[in-house]
């Protein structure tokens, strides 16, 4: 097969090839050429530096050691900060991965615990509950069991106790019903008598309970073991409380009262409870205790006084003192009210008739405290105020009543005769008997004597000390 005619393209191209071998061939004899001129001229240098050559060439040679040294021991060094760096960081990613499950844990420990805590006091609330419940049916129990022995030994003793306590005032006296039913409970079984009168005893001398409630045990107790000692008790529990003021005014306290009359005690025992009351209950004390003004506590010593005649006469100092605020009373009236006590009276009654009276006619406030008075004291302070008597006195029919005293017949012929300042004369000593403050004479006088002042009977020199 014939072979291809270049075209002229592809003749251009070949030329230019050669051209350019030709050219590198040229610049390789050169570099040759060049190559060995220099040769030959490091030949001749050698032969002068060959020393200085080869300590070069030590030196490059330590220096290239020491770089590569340095160069390995910094690649070393390197190499090793970055080993401890990876380390580092593994370091910390194993301690993110414990922090992070520790956390994980932690929280679900605390959760744990939380749930353990909840049941835990669900736990404790359930005992409570149940020791709460096992202590409220054991004091059950001993309750149910003390009332059980309570109720043998002890009998009807509380019930009865209760009755009586819940007696109004008026029916908690001496002879009430329920004092013998305690008494009979108490000597009823001879087995029990023993705890029956401690119970019973307890209660008496509880001071918890009412005083007139206490009173009346203590005689229950005295009733059912026949001991005085009891009725020394009611002495003392009196002494204090045996009356009561309110605001509705002050009156004996219906147990004491009941139970200071009883034939166990007499006349002077009673006079010693209304020393030891008056002595005890001073004014200030009694309206303090009762909250009742001062004004009203002249029903205290109104009480006292009007209790017992005998006591009275034997404990006088709350009347006298109580005259002595009547005197005072007087003192503050009017003149026109005091010579109105006085009247000329003509009754139905011939063995009355056309006789001087004292009379009580109401005197606004005044007027309870006149009741309470003899007219011998009234018309004593009036005549010891105005001896001479010039007025002339009304004449009224009326019949007589318990609100009128008659004068003596001495006294009624010197107000006919208008001599009232002659018989004062004569009668001085009487006259200041009422007269004079603090009525020592009657203090002092017998009990005679007292005994016709309470009486309402007219007394004489011959009756003063």
């Amino acid at each position: 097969m014939a072979s291809p005619v270049p075209s002229g393209k592809d003749e251009f191209e070949t030329l230019k090839l050669k051209a350019e071998i030709e050219k590198a061939q040229a610049e390789r004899d050169k570099i040759q050429e060049e190559l060995r001129q220099s040769k030959g001229v490091l030949a001749r240098l050698g032969k002068f530096f060959t020393p200085l050559v080869a300590a070069l060439s030590i030196l490059l040679t330590y220096l290239a050691a020491t770089y590569k040294s340095e160069t390995a021991k910094a690649q070393l060094e390197k190499a090793q900060a970055e080993l401890e760096r990876r380390q580092v960081l593994l370091d910390k990613d194993v301690a993110e991965r414990d922090l992070k499950t520790a956390t994980e844990s932690l929280a679900i420990t605390k959760s744990a615990i939380g749930q353990a805590n909840i049941e835990k006091k669900k736990a404790e609330e359930a005992r409570n509950s149940t020791q709460h419940r096992l202590g409220q049916l054991q004091r059950e129990f001993a309750s149910l069991k003390q009332e059980q022995g309570d109720r043998i030994a002890f009998g009807n003793l509380r019930k009865l106790i209760d009755i009586l306590d819940s007696e109004p005032p008026q029916n908690k006296i001496a002879s009430s019903r329920y004092i013998e039913d305690i008494r009979r409970e108490v000597a009823g079984d001879a087995s029990f008598k023993p705890a029956r009168v401690s119970y019973l005893t307890a209660a008496a001398q509880d001071i918890g309970n009412k005083s007139d409630l206490r009173a009346l045990l203590y005689y229950a107790l005295f009733q059912a073991i026949n001991d005085n000692q009891w009725l020394d008790q009611i002495r003392r529990l009196a002494a204090d409380n045996a009356v009561d003021c309110s605001l509705s005014g002050c009156e004996f306290v219906p147990a004491f009262k009941s139970l200071m009359e009883l034939k166990y005690f007499d006349s002077k025992d009673r006079a010693g409870l209304i020393c030891d009351l008056y002595s005890r209950r001073s004014t200030r004390k009694v309206a303090f205790k009762s909250g009742i003004p001062f004004s009203e506590l002249w029903g205290f010593n109104e009480v006292l006084y009007s209790w017992d005649k005998a006591a009275t006469i034997k404990c006088r100092r709350p009347y006298l003192d109580q005259l002595e605020r009547f005197r005072q009373s007087w003192e503050r009236l009017e003149p026109a009210s005091k010579r109105n006590l006085f009247v000329y009276t003509v009754t139905s009654n011939p063995s009355n008739a056309n006789k001087l009276a004292f009379a009580f006619p109401s005197w606004s406030h005044n007027s309870k405290v006149i009741f309470d008075l003899p007219a011998q004291a009234v018309l004593m302070w009036y005549l010891y105020e105005n001896p001479s008597l010039d007025e002339q006195f009304e004449i009224i029919q009326l019949e007589y009543t318990s609100r009128m005293e008659y004068i003596p017949k001495d006294l009624l012929t010197a107000f006919i005769s208008r001599s009232t300042s002659e018989w004062v004369k004569q009668h001085h000593k009487l006259v200041m008997v009422w007269a004079t403050t603090g009525l020592p004479d009657l203090t002092n006088a017998s009990d005679t004597t007292m005994q016709k002042v309470l009486s309402g009977i007219w007394i004489t020199e011959a009756d003063l000390p």
